[in-house]
């Protein structure tokens, strides 16, 4: 009889656990530009080496868009019904948009010229994470923040090889420079990162060179504004002088008949040279236009009959 009681209390509790804290489990809906990852909470500590690598990653990746969060029961006391419900897997998303990332001003690279004059300058970068690279990145970062990560380890080789290749240029050309510059620190990092799983889409210079020392920056500009004044100077120069060989020229020929007879022998000549001999349709006459064809028939006889 005690047996029987103990039986029909046990029901009882599991049916009042159930009505109580009821099993529901949760789902989880990947976005289109997610790349996601089930992973179990238990059952996969034994071969930490298998757990950390690509090829179990990849054996977890989910490619439905909707995914269930299956529940375990946890007690948490004496009583059947004393616990909760806790997942059993943990969903694990990449999130592979591009982000645009701009270092400038404070955030900017600071480098120095072959003579130490030191300045700085901005960078932008944009970067995305491939679907076939979701898995590599996931090893790599173990799901840092896309953008955490170009804030710290992309921008900061990206430093390290633009001053290094800075320091090897006079500031002359170094300003002549940057385009190539900036080729290398792309050849140098776009390979690095792809390897981690991160696709480097964009990234260059913003701006111009801010120098530390505002003296250097005032110098410079003096000195353009000087090379601008002597190209405009020059160019005022040029027409002056073509001017004065023209006047010159007309001068001559109005001053000398011969030169003017033979200024009007040329383009008699021109336009022999162009005269398909045939006579002009319309010519003038005091300002009346007559056809020179009708006037030539008007004038040849009538042929006999």
């Amino acid at each position: 009889m005690k047996n029987k009681i103990l039986i029909i209390l046990a029901i009882f509790a599991s049916l009042f656990m159930a009505g109580c804290n009821p099993n529901i489990p949760e789902l989880k809906i990947v976005e289109p530009s997610q790349t996601a990852y089930l992973m179990p909470y238990d059952g996969q500590t034994s071969n930490q080496t298998k757990f950390n690598s690509e090829a179990f990653l990849e054996q977890a990746k989910v490619a439905s868009k909707r995914v269930t969060i299956t529940q375990t029961w946890r007690s948490t006391g004496v009583f059947p019904w004393s616990g909760e419900w806790i997942p059993a897997v943990r969903l694990i998303v990449v999130e592979r948009k591009p982000v645009a990332r701009h270092w400038v001003d404070k955030n900017g690279i600071t480098a120095e010229s072959k003579e130490s004059i030191g300045f700085v300058t901005g960078i932008a970068c944009t970067a995305q994470i491939d679907e076939p690279d979701a898995t590599r990145f996931l090893y790599r970062y173990n799901n840092k923040p896309l953008e955490t990560v170009m804030d710290e380890e992309i921008l900061n080789r990206v430093r390290s090889k633009f001053v290094e290749l800075c320091a090897t240029y006079n500031l002359a050309d170094l300003l002549t420079h940057k385009t190539d510059i900036m080729r290398q620190v792309r050849e140098d990092v776009e390979p690095f990162f792809k390897d981690r799983g991160i696709n480097i889409t964009s990234l260059g210079l913003v701006g111009e060179l801010n120098y530390i020392d505002e003296g250097i920056q005032a110098s410079i500009n003096r000195k353009f504004q000087s090379q601008q004044d002597l190209i405009a100077q020059q160019a005022i120069n040029e027409k002056n002088v073509s001017k004065a060989k023209a006047d010159a020229q007309a001068a001559q020929i109005l001053n000398n008949p011969n030169a003017l007879k033979l200024k009007q022998l040329e383009l008699q000549s021109k336009f022999l040279e162009k005269w398909d001999g045939s006579m002009p349709k319309v010519v003038g006459n005091g300002g009346i236009m007559l056809n020179a064809e009708s006037l030539m028939e008007s004038k040849t006889p009538a042929s006999s009959q």
